[in-house]
């Protein structure tokens, strides 16, 4: 008597054909079958991968509640910031600056508005100088283009190749072992 034959879990184990045949009417969609276990589940249609297929609406919806999400985040380090602003001297910087005595706030707001026409004021003169030195004349030149033949002994292309370069919009090239372009077909 023969020991019984003892399969790996490797091994193939063939099954008749009218087994694996799904009953059905022909053109009938089925659906895909299963993925072999320990691949990854598919994420192509899920609605948080493709935001897109959501509503507007929903969309919108989203970011909102996503906003109010982030400042009741902020709000509660508010404890946190507040005491690292004490520690850092905040309160004093509001005192000096934010809410100065009425003179002081009144004289930086006039240093301020001279400061902003002074800058106007050089912006405007430059460009009038720059456009009466150079308003009308155009001295830039444009290089000549290049001859065909030149390109072609430049780059060692062979006959034809430069033309499917230059037509197609969508172009395969080949190289040979040592870099240089061997031949280019265009892409459909």
């Amino acid at each position: 008597m023969n020991p019984p034959e003892i399969l790996s879990p490797e091994a193939e184990v063939e099954t008749p054909k009218a087994e694996i045949e799904e009953p059905g009417i022909e053109g009938e969609n089925v659906a895909a079958p299963d993925p072999p276990p320990g691949t990854p589940p598919s994420r192509e249609g899920l609605i948080i991968e493709r935001p897109d297929l959501q509503p507007p609406g929903q969309r919108v919806a989203y970011r909102v509640v996503t906003a109010i999400a982030w400042v009741v985040w902020g709000y509660l380090w508010l404890p946190l910031i507040t005491l690292l602003a004490w520690f850092l001297g905040v309160r004093r910087f509001i005192r000096e600056v934010v809410v100065p005595e009425q003179s002081f706030l009144l004289a930086t707001g006039f240093v301020y508005i001279v400061v902003i026409l002074t800058l106007a004021a050089t912006l405007v003169v430059w460009s009038r100088y720059n456009l009466a030195r150079f308003g009308g004349r155009e001295r830039r030149q444009h290089p000549p283009p290049l001859p065909r033949e030149e390109m072609e002994s430049y780059f060692e292309l062979s006959e034809g190749v430069l033309d499917t370069l230059r037509s197609g919009r969508r172009t395969v090239v080949d190289y040979d072992a040592e870099g240089r372009m061997e031949d280019a077909r265009p892409l459909p």
